[in-house]
């Protein structure tokens, strides 16, 4: 038995991966298992991570589960999942990095408190106009843990987060294959249903944005319909929860509808695609409740490309 597993989808990584695997690899923590899932990229990188294997003293608790095609990261990671041995497991990203006492200081956060999952915090590297929020110490329990995610409290990534093997299997939490924006979905679902979060202060995860990463590409049409599948998902759990959430669902998703509109402003569609699904996403009903972002919504679409997609240059510069 392990008490850890670290899950590591591995993609078209080869320019990164010796430095992602060895930070993992390198940890002061002994019980770990890892799990490389390959898939199937059509670069060196699992020729990469197979050398660096062979000749790594842990190379008995790695193991490399190969997919018969590409599915994506959601269906790597729920691999990782399916096939983990630890009690805990933990995401990261081939392309990133982890502190050499990263799971050390998560496991030992996670024995204080019998968590279902601890965070830790990010440390944003390549990029200064995303933000990374600054997580306190804290444990929130119960209905707090909903309540602050709603609030947006927390950062979304599945990334650097130990999550208890047991919850996430008896809640059947796994991640929504073939949507990009997955973290929010699994996220929201691992909140709705944990009863004891920690979050512990120090940082343990290097984020490295990239020039070619999701987060910096030119938007499509699909990443724009998956946002539009993730808001339908949430106003459905809207539907579903209790009265007093029913405000803070209202602002997370109108939260939701500024972020895809914003993505409007970057993408390759053309004007009258845009003007079409920024009206689709102004027509819902809870834009009754007003808050900022619902405001800057309301917006016609000529006013809001002048308004917010002026702040929005500014803003990436």
């Amino acid at each position: 038995m392990y008490k850890v597993t670290v899950i590591i989808p591995v993609y078209n990584v080869a320019a990164y991966i010796e430095d992602s695997l060895l930070s993992a690899f390198n940890q002061t923590y002994d019980n770990i298992e890892y799990l490389i899932i390959d898939d199937c990229g059509t670069d060196n990188s699992i020729s990469i991570a197979e050398d660096i294997i062979k000749s790594h003293k842990r190379k008995d608790n790695i193991k490399i589960i190969r997919h018969e095609c590409n599915k994506g990261l959601s269906a790597a990671r729920n691999t990782g999942i399916e096939n983990a041995a630890g009690d805990y497991v933990y995401f990261m990203d081939s392309d990133d990095e982890i502190t050499s006492d990263c799971i050390e200081k998560l496991c030992n956060a996670a024995a204080k408190q019998n968590s279902d999952i601890v965070f830790g915090n990010i440390r944003l590297v390549g990029a200064d106009s995303i933000h990374i929020k600054n997580l306190q110490e804290k444990t929130i329990t119960g209905k707090e843990i909903l309540k602050d995610f709603l609030k947006r409290k927390y950062n979304i990534a599945a990334v650097n987060k130990l999550y208890k093997k047991s919850f996430l299997d008896s809640n059947c939490i796994k991640f929504v294959q073939g949507i990009l924006h997955e973290d929010f979905l699994f996220s929201f679902q691992c909140c709705k249903n944990a009863d004891v979060i920690n979050i512990m202060p120090e940082y343990t995860y290097l984020y490295k944005v990239r020039n070619n990463s999701i987060s910096q590409s030119k938007v499509s049409l699909k990443r724009i319909n998956d946002l539009s599948f993730i808001i339908d998902t949430f106003k459905l759990s809207r539907e579903q929860s209790a009265p007093e959430l029913k405000s803070s669902f209202d602002k997370y998703i109108h939260y939701l509808v500024f972020l895809t509109s914003l993505q409007l402003l970057k993408s390759e569609l053309s004007d009258d695609e845009r003007k079409r699904i920024y009206k689709n996403l102004r027509a819902d009903g809870l834009f009754f409740r007003l808050s900022a972002f619902a405001v800057l919504n309301l917006l016609p679409y000529p006013l809001f490309v002048l308004f917010v997609g002026s702040l929005y240059s500014i803003y990436k510069k």
